[in-house]
């Protein structure tokens, strides 16, 4: 894309984070040698010859026959926000940051869901967005009647930081809560995570992917790790009567009664921890 944009283009990244179960965090990161006004586009399919997007303040929907995208940008602040007609069957909306930028950030919250009825294409969504920044952490805390969850990309290089009360060595992590405020998931690539008390929630001294799911049978925990390393999980309930890694019985693991946390050697690739 340097190529493309001749000069005016250093870096362009973007990443998607999936937050089950219905939420998406898109961020993307723009830097450039000089001074710009930056524009996000995007772009929906209209509906029967009609544009299929509307805007307010900082949320977008985009309604179809059959879904719908409810989409709040959180940063960069717009100034302007228009709907245009492409050259296809389809419109684009072009949102603009405010002018003289060399680096610009865009973090957006997507949630879509399916239409069965008119009630669905209506609907006011519980969907509640703010930007929640800290040190080299931009992310978003979103409220929603089943509960709130926080997600957040490393934004720059740095030590170790918090952000929305969450200490986190990594480069991206999410942390789902339910509407009595007990933890449901988190995820996390990097090496450690640890909740607003203080509580560690997972470390490892490699870095690796993590996503945790908490229920009343105890915790499910996937693990995506370059290398094998031993690791430490939060468990939140009594000690564990059975764990079980890619299916089989682990009898040599460590749990912690104080701090509620176990610990376990995981193997490199892809790992399935059940505790029970």
């Amino acid at each position: 894309m340097t190529t493309v944009y001749k000069g005016k283009l250093r870096s362009y990244t973007r990443s998607l984070l999936f937050v089950k179960p219905d939420l998406f965090f898109l961020y993307d990161r723009v830097e450039s040698p000089e001074e710009h006004t930056f524009s996000w586009l995007f772009h929906a399919e209209d509906t029967e010859g009609q544009s299929s997007i509307s805007h307010q303040g900082n949320r977008i929907q985009i309604v179809r026959p059959k879904a719908r995208l409810d989409l709040d940008v959180v940063s960069p602040a717009i100034l302007d926000a228009r709907i245009r007609q492409s050259e296809r069957d389809e419109r684009f909306i072009a949102l603009t940051s405010e002018g003289d930028l060399k680096e610009a950030h865009v973090l957006a919250v997507m949630r879509p869901s399916p239409i069965h009825d008119e009630a669905d294409r209506t609907r006011v969504r519980d969907l509640q967005s703010t930007l929640v920044t800290s040190g080299q952490w931009m992310g978003a805390n979103v409220v929603q009647d089943t509960g709130t969850i926080i997600a957040a990309f490393r934004a720059g290089k740095g030590p170790v930081t918090s952000v929305g009360g969450y200490r986190i060595d990594g480069e991206r992590m999410s942390v789902s809560l339910g509407a009595d405020g007990t933890l449901r998931q988190f995820f996390l690539r990097g090496n450690a995570l640890a909740n607003a008390q203080g509580d560690a929630l997972f470390s490892s001294p490699q870095p690796l992917s993590i996503s945790a799911f908490f229920s009343n049978a105890g915790v499910d925990v996937e693990t995506n790790a370059a290398t094998a390393s031993r690791v430490r999980v939060y468990c939140p309930k009594k000690a564990p009567a059975q764990v079980t890694l890619n299916d089989r019985t682990v009898a040599d693991v460590i749990y912690d009664a104080g701090s509620r946390v176990l610990q376990i050697d995981i193997p490199s690739g892809y790992a399935m921890l059940r505790v029970r």
